[in-house]
């Protein structure tokens, strides 16, 4: 007989992977999402697979310790993803046919603990490794010459197979009996040099455990004969661990490389102009260890338009490649082409979308929407929600508007807002007020002093301030004794000032109504803004002295950004035509004009 050749084909252990997957909205109330993505790996499978579909057969079931929470029949049953409460769980899974005795039927299971944490995806690999005992045999030429019509018989109390010449190079599949872990087996053969006698010989195989293999190796002990002038045989059984970590993987409902969603969290992954697009390779075998990934780009509702391309970088499993100079507000679609050694050709992802950051402006930020009033002047048109406020609804009780609309000097449109520091009263009685105007609402007259609720909800990222302003200071007129000592030299000029802070998500109360800060100008109990804070995201600020000429003049103020960390939540912008109004102090006549406030992004 002819020695037995055999070609190994590419094994097929089923795995089941729970795979981690980015997601612009968490799921809320303590869920989180799972997607299970199966593997098929293995170096061990049949010479045909035409009766094998471990996608149709496989059984899925996830418990906690109440018990069975989702089971699935069969991978097409299994929802792209699963919600689980927070908690933790054991994923089990089965695949195949689980028979005695088979030629081409294998059964693979496994298991893994897992858990899930409210609003986050879970990852959890389940290797389904083969649960069958697996055989082999190997004769050498030389068994021709002592024995014909032989064969060898495997098997245990519930089936058996024979490796006759039909059988010779497959592999057979046994699922052991609870109650019978002996794979027993019997080389039997007529001596080839009677034709008569039968030769027999019987043993077993103790404790055989699944994802082996086990090699009968038959051959002739050379030089060794009996009585009737045939020889010994040696027969060798050798143990192979199925399991190695060559692993095949098959898309089923999964890829070898799948785009990600840009993670809208990180504040430096998606900003107005720039977004950083990722891929993972969640099956690294089926793309080899040097992949190459060029990301292809385009707005989204740009069709007719090419594909702009960029060269991804990769590390540790995942492409990614940074996006500039993008245009704020705009959907963005996006893919990733990935080529390899292994590849045959090019593996192309599916196209998903991104949308940048909108370069969001100010309400009313040229100041022509007013509600005109005797006191004061609200700088929000009739059925438009305030955004603006000023600090003046004190001095407005003495009939005083010191925040009021211009119509003489304007940059565009039909009017400028005028700030007009002045003292209102009547004699000495009475309270310095700086003309004003900021981002946020007038809160409480207490007593001569206001209460100030700064900011307003803001999640851009602007680079500068834009405004056109014309400032005319006059000398300081008003001082208090706690006023910064600067305010109190004898003939020094008033300032303006403007500043801008983007702010984090921290707030303070007041009756209910919640704002970064909630300024307070009483000595007693002084609440101001503090430029040093820890809350502040980026900061702009300028100090005014007298502007040339009659008109308005551009005005540039950079944002600089001192943390990198978080998106900001609010703005915060003030305009003052004195500098120290906080301190009831400034010159009686120092006016200042706006007008055109835009922030810029770069």
């Amino acid at each position: 007989m002819k020695a037995l050749k055999y070609t190994l084909a590419a094994a097929a252990v089923a795995a089941m992977s729970l795979a981690s997957c980015q997601d612009e909205s968490p799921v809320a109330g303590g869920e989180g999402r799972v997607t299970f993505c199966p593997k098929f790996s293995a170096d061990l499978s049949v010479e045909s697979r035409a009766d094998e579909n471990l996608e149709e057969s496989l059984i899925l079931w996830v418990s906690n310790d109440k018990g069975v929470v989702r089971q699935y029949a069969g991978m097409a049953s299994v929802p792209s993803e699963v919600k689980l409460l927070a908690g933790s769980y054991l994923a089990e899974a089965w695949a195949g046919d689980s028979v005695s005795a088979s030629w081409d039927k294998r059964w693979f299971k496994g298991q893994a603990s897992f858990d899930v944490t409210g609003g986050s995806s879970s990852s959890v690999e389940i290797k389904c490794k083969i649960a069958n005992v697996a055989v082999r045999v190997e004769y050498a030429d030389d068994v021709d010459a002592v024995l014909q019509d032989y064969t060898l018989q495997v098997g245990h109390s519930r089936g058996t197979l024979t490796f006759d010449a039909e059988h010779l190079g497959q592999r057979g599949y046994f699922m052991m009996p609870s109650r019978d872990r002996d794979l027993a087996w019997t080389l039997t053969g007529t001596k080839k040099a009677d034709g008569v006698t039968l030769f027999t010989r019987t043993a077993s195989i103790a404790n055989a455990q699944p994802g082996h293999e086990y090699v009968f190796k038959v051959s002739c002990a050379k030089g060794q004969f009996d009585d009737k002038g045939g020889a010994f045989l040696n027969i060798v059984i050798v143990d192979n661990v199925i399991e190695k970590d060559d692993v095949v993987y098959v898309p089923v409902n999964a890829d070898p490389v799948v785009i990600n969603p840009v993670d809208r969290i990180d504040p430096q992954a998606l900003t107005h102009n720039s977004a950083t697009i990722t891929a993972k390779v969640e099956m690294p075998d089926a793309v080899g260890e040097n992949p190459v990934g060029t990301f292809y780009y385009r707005p989204a509702e740009s069709r007719a338009d090419g594909w702009s391309e960029i060269a991804a970088e990769y590390a540790d499993g995942l492409f990614s490649a940074h996006l500039a100079g993008l245009t704020p507000g705009t959907t963005y679609e996006y893919y990733i082409e990935v080529t390899s050694d292994l590849l045959t050709e090019p593996l192309v992802t599916n196209t998903i979308t991104f949308a940048t950051e909108p370069a969001a402006q100010l309400p009313n930020s040229s100041f022509e929407d007013w509600q005109d009033a005797a006191a004061p002047y609200l700088i929000y048109g009739a059925g438009q929600q305030m955004f603006w406020d000023s600090g003046n609804h004190g001095s407005a009780t003495m009939r005083k508007n010191v925040t009021v609309p211009d119509l003489t000097i304007y940059h565009s449109g039909e009017r400028s807002i005028k700030l007009a520091s002045q003292f209102v009263g009547v004699g000495s009685l009475g309270k310095f007020a700086a003309g004003n105007v900021f981002v946020g609402k007038y809160l409480k007259t207490d007593g001569t002093d206001g209460i100030l609720g700064f900011g307003r909800p803001f999640t851009g990222r602007p680079t500068a301030l834009r405004v056109w302003v014309k400032y005319k200071p006059v000398a300081i007129s008003h001082t208090q004794d706690d006023a910064p000592e600067e305010y109190k030299q004898e003939g020094a000029i008033d300032k303006g000032a403007i500043f801008l802070a983007l702010w984090d998500s921290y707030t303070e109360e007041y009756n209910g109504e919640k704002y970064p800060i909630v300024i307070q100008t009483k000595a007693a109990n002084r609440h101001l803004f503090d430029s040093q804070s820890e809350h502040i995201v980026a900061y702009g600020s300028v100090d005014l002295d007298e502007t040339e000429g009659d008109g308005l003049v551009e005005l540039v103020i950079p944002i600089e950004y001192r943390r990198t960390d978080v998106r900001p939540s609010y703005i915060i912008l003030t305009c003052s035509a004195s500098k120290a109004g906080d301190f009831f102090t400034g010159g009686s006549g120092s006016n200042m004009w706006l007008d055109d406030v835009e922030l810029i992004y770069k």
